[in-house]
């Protein structure tokens, strides 16, 4: 089933893992709605319906002490920050017609003479729920020695409406004015963010978007392709060779990798090819060697469909080899890893669960099913292996590879080239 964000699709799960992962987030507070013709499960933040204005006040236009492109840069940044809690966030005029909203916010900022420090006016109408966002924007700007003044407004037919006036002293200019803006940019947010969490009553985890706590909770994901990505170039130029053995204080990291595999000849479809075989990796080393990255590459690219027991990451934690410790076995690394085989010839392949492998220690890559899909032209067909293990700063090509010889007459000739 998908998972959408509003209109975008930002991932997929098993049918069977629907049921938990709607009670799990409409508990945290999403919105969750199932569209199943479509097979989509809808996922909003709890800020999803909530529209927002923000203006700059007109009647402070001529103003000369006003700075309109830092203005710009602190109003684009609160916007940027309420959109990521899901919230419909509008710039407008303060002449427009607002209409019915959840937060109006006026922002304008000033640049002051003889003052030594930056400063933050708040003026909002009294209410309930204001003292412990305006607490938190006092908290914060103690903290950079940014002063804030607080100032009421008797106005109960306005009791969504802030404004805000900034003001900093005129020599600040360049990086400097980068990074102070930034900076009370975010805490605007985080205080207005908190108004709008304490009114609404929503639960505070729905504040962060899907999005967001996907990828905090993919960090993990995120540095395995970031490091894929820099052997994949490595492989592209061919800089990956065979590893030579780091000695350390008599400590020794060193394995070898070697394909075990037959070539399948179906005799009564001399087409029907296939290649089974294990990918067999050992630490000849004295220290442990962890979570080692695969890479099988095809030359040509697409000449030849690898297969095996190796999940998608979608569903490796689910459909993976159950156990006391978690799922285990083999994923590939990429969601596209198909595209990536027949555009590229590589597959990433790496271990669902934390693998070790200590000192004499043997893993395989096994029942890995290789079918080509074509045998109409000569050619030569091979398939390489590299393995890299990040963590321990080592990268290998495998012993020997797969290679095959076609020729016109469909005789097919099993090479191994052994290095």
């Amino acid at each position: 089933m998908e998972i959408h964000m509003g209109k975008k699709y930002i991932g997929s799960i098993s049918d069977d893992s629907m049921p938990a992962l709607y009670n799990w987030a409409r508990e945290l507070g999403f919105s969750v709605n199932i569209k199943s013709e479509e097979g989509v499960l809808q996922l909003n933040p709890g800020l999803y319906n909530k529209h927002i204005i923000i203006f700059q006040d007109q009647k402070l236009k001529q103003n000369s002490l006003r700075n309109e492109s830092y203005e710009q840069k602190i109003v684009k940044t609160i916007q940027q920050c309420l959109s990521q809690c899901g919230a419909q966030v509008k710039l407008a005029l303060d002449e427009e017609p607002l209409g019915k909203t959840a937060l109006q916010i006026s922002v304008n900022l000033f640049q002051i003479p003889r003052i030594k420090q930056s400063m933050i006016e708040l003026y909002h109408a009294s209410g309930i729920h204001d003292v412990k966002w305006i607490n938190l924007i006092k908290k914060e700007c103690k903290k950079l020695n940014i002063k804030v003044a607080v100032h009421e407004l008797d106005n109960p037919e306005n009791r969504e409406g802030v404004k805000i006036h900034v003001m900093i002293p005129t020599n600040l200019h360049g990086s400097e004015w980068e990074i102070i803006s930034e900076q009370m940019a975010h805490i605007l947010s985080i205080g207005l963010i908190c108004k709008l969490h304490d009114v609404s009553g929503i639960s505070p985890f729905s504040i962060l978007s899907v999005n967001a706590l996907i990828n905090l909770l993919s960090s993990d994901t995120q540095t395995i392709n970031q490091a894929v990505s820099e052997q994949e170039g490595k492989l592209i130029e061919g800089e990956i060779e065979q590893n030579t053995p780091a000695n350390d204080n008599n400590s020794i990291t060193d394995a070898q990798a070697f394909f075990d595999y037959h070539l399948m000849i179906n005799q009564a479809n001399s087409e029907n090819l296939k290649v089974i075989g294990n990918l067999i990796i050992k630490n000849t080393g004295t220290v442990p060697l962890r979570n080692p990255f695969i890479c099988l590459r095809v030359s040509p690219a697409g000449s030849i469909r690898i297969t095996g027991q190796i999940l998608p990451p979608n569903v490796a934690s689910t459909k993976g080899l159950q156990t006391v410790q978690g799922a285990r076995g083999w994923q590939y690394i990429k969601e596209n890893w198909f595209e990536e085989a027949e555009e590229k010839g590589e597959l990433w392949i790496r271990s669902i669960n934390d693998l070790v492998i200590g000192p004499d220690e043997v893993v395989s890559l096994s029942n890995l099913q290789m079918r080509l899909t074509d045998i109409e032209e000569d050619k030569k067909l091979t398939v390489e292996a590299f393995v890299l293990f990040n963590d321990n700063g080592m990268q290998m090509e495998a012993n020997n590879k797969i290679s095959l010889l076609l020729n016109s007459g469909r005789h097919i000739e099993k090479l191994e080239a052994i290095d």
